[in-house]
């Protein structure tokens, strides 16, 4: 289960970045949100690879990066997105460009929230992993009872 989650995760965050390359390439490289769309393409690409690592940390800053993509798209179409130019907004699903006759900005709502989902996922079972008893009925972790000072 958690292989497969990774693997979610991974490509959610992955198609996600690939979809920010694409949006910046065809329409938004002028755009005064053209630097967030290259930092997340960088972080998409980094974080894509590291949720392979065992590590819980990697999965939260996938979470993290896919939420805030989501927080931003939600922002450009609400009460506008700050950005280093000013804010910016948009209408709808802009721009219209599509991928797999899909429009890129659903395709990216749908692939971050899967990917953000799947890092959650990821970050729990981390979680109780830790905190989990084994077989001898003692927490992980916690010190025999022989072993304790008298």
């Amino acid at each position: 289960m958690k292989r497969v989650l990774t693997v979610v995760a991974a490509i959610g965050i992955a198609l996600g970045g690939y979809i920010h390359f694409r949006l910046w390439h065809g329409v938004y490289r002028h755009a005064p949100v053209r630097e967030m769309f290259l930092i997340d393409v960088v972080l998409s690409a980094f974080l894509a690879l590291a949720v392979f690592i065992p590590k819980p940390a990697f999965a939260l800053a996938g979470a993290a990066l896919t939420a805030g993509s989501l927080v931003a798209i939600a922002l450009s179409r609400t009460v506008g997105l700050p950005t280093f130019h000013g804010k910016w907004t948009e209408v709808g699903l802009a721009p219209q460009q599509a991928l797999f006759g899909i429009n890129e900005t659903l395709l990216v709502i749908i692939a971050e929230s899967v990917a953000l989902l799947a890092c959650l996922a990821l970050v729990t079972l981390a979680l109780r992993a830790r905190t989990s008893t084994p077989a001898t009925g003692r927490r992980r972790g916690a010190v025999p009872q022989w072993a304790t000072p008298v």
